[in-house]
């Protein structure tokens, strides 16, 4: 392990507004003039994954100008008579207007959580309502329905067999309550070995669609994917064999974000094997691959410091100037170090190993960025931070400068 010379320590945390809000008017009492929309996808969203839209705005994307006129909300409820609007809010992060700092184009960005176990595909109703700032007559809603894919589907028998075919048409299992160990096989081939304790109602549901972002970011490589919808988490951490095609050689899962956790570069005989308790989004290629933009550029490994007014960057050897941007820009607890002041790369990856508190963050769920200050952006490292078990915080990177780790992944 190697230690940091320098170790510059700072903790930042600021209050964000809410993206969802209630729409509270009559659709009656006012006629809609109807000059904007989002182009929706028909698609399952599987939770958890980042789903950008494109927008309109009388023949043209959606800009700056766009709400420089208009007041705009967006609301999120449930058409569906047995789900309630606040069991669908909390089943969705995001729901808002993002916009690219490339072009200056908008686009409506959805997440649903990943923290939900569900039995049934979720309907989230969206209504995004534009109103006039100096005419409140003048006013135009759009609405639409996501569907979040948990795999629809009842629970039509109870498995107790130490081996079960899982139909994707049907994946709602219960198990017997005497039932301490099963090999579930799925369609693909892949399949997973678990150890039963106190759940015994499960949702498997799957699919194969390809996540577009991922695609577009690397143009080079053959994919094959892989994600449940619901993801279902166990009690204890047991074997998944994914089956893949020959010619890939790296597993990754799919995070938050679209960002990539490589888990394994060891194909053997068509399997990727590990352990994990619970069942995700996973992509295999045949080459390594990069974590995801939108097909607009909106999201990359490299997270932008920036607003709409556009802070400065922070001066060179100004740690003070950088904790400022990030705690104007981000949500997020995070810590500061730094290796000399000037971001660079350096030949060899090396791992470090500090002390610093980490005080009301998630130790399990810590990212890694380096700030290049040159270009005012934050890079997003593809390995993660851990806490070791003499209570250092310890990282690998191939980079030098200043690293922002943050307490989940950076959010305005």
């Amino acid at each position: 392990m190697k230690k940091l010379l320098a170790l510059l320590l700072a903790v930042g945390m600021v209050t964000g507004t809410g993206a969802l809000t209630v729409s509270a008017f009559d659709e009656d009492d006012y006629d809609n003039l109807d000059f904007f929309e989002v182009k929706e996808t028909n698609e399952t969203l599987c939770p958890g994954q980042d789903y950008y839209f494109e927008t309109d705005w009388e023949g043209s994307p959606i800009d700056d100008d766009f709400f420089e006129y208009y007041k705009v909300s967006v609301s999120v409820s449930s058409d569906d008579d047995d789900v309630s609007s606040s069991a669908v809010r909390r089943r969705v992060e995001k729901a808002e207007f993002v916009k690219n700092e490339e072009t200056g184009e908008y686009f409506f960005h959805f997440r649903a959580s990943m923290s939900f176990s569900y039995l049934e595909n979720l309907d989230a109703h969206i209504m995004v309502l534009a109103k006039d700032k100096e005419n409140t007559d003048k006013r135009s809603w759009y609405e639409f329905d996501l569907t979040i894919g948990y795999s629809d589907g009842e629970i039509s028998e109870v498995v107790d067999d130490s081996q079960y075919s899982v139909d994707n048409s049907n994946p709602a299992i219960e198990f017997d309550e005497d039932l301490k160990l099963c090999r579930l096989d799925f369609e693909d081939g892949s399949y997973y070995t678990l150890r039963l304790s106190t759940a015994t109602k499960f949702n498997f549901g799957y699919t194969n669609v390809a996540n577009q972002f991922i695609v577009q970011a690397n143009p080079k490589a053959s994919l094959y994917f892989l994600s449940f919808y619901a993801r279902p988490r166990f009690a204890n951490e047991d074997v998944f064999k994914f089956k893949a095609p020959a010619d890939k050689k790296y597993l990754y899962e799919i995070k938050q974000d679209n960002t990539l956790v490589l888990l394994s570069e060891d194909n053997n005989n068509g399997y990727f094997g590990f352990t994990t308790r619970n069942l995700g989004s996973y992509v295999a290629s045949d080459l390594p691959l990069r974590s995801a933009s939108t097909s607009k550029g909106i999201y990359s490994n490299a997270a932008q410091v920036s607003t709409p007014s556009s802070p400065a960057s922070a001066p060179a050897g100004s740690a003070a100037a950088l904790q400022g941007i990030i705690t104007r820009n981000f949500s997020n607890r995070f810590v500061l170090v730094s290796n000399g002041t000037e971001y660079g790369t350096i030949d060899k990856a090396a791992t470090y190993s500090v002390s610093v508190s980490l005080e009301g963050m998630d130790a399990a769920n810590l990212y890694l960025y380096t700030y290049d200050g040159t270009n005012n952006r934050l890079i997003q490292s593809p390995n993660r931070p851990k806490v070791g078990a003499d209570g250092k915080l310890t990282f690998t990177t191939n980079t030098k400068g200043y690293y922002v780790v943050s307490s989940g992944t950076l959010a305005k």
